[in-house]
């Protein structure tokens, strides 16, 4: 039997689990029609720190 559950991400400079998943506006993926798909990162709500 397989265990369910979540992988939590962690701030790989603080180590805070206070992070969010945001667009990075820099990097268009790709058009939906005349609308960008962006590029989604990870940041950090403590520090600020951002990556992929």
């Amino acid at each position: 039997m397989a265990e369910s559950g979540s992988v939590r991400i962690k701030c790989p400079k603080c180590g805070s689990l206070n992070i969010k998943q945001v667009q990075d506006k820099g990097k268009v993926l790709s058009y939906a029609g005349q609308t960008p798909i962006y590029k989604r990162i990870w940041k950090c709500k403590e520090c600020g720190a951002s990556w992929e």
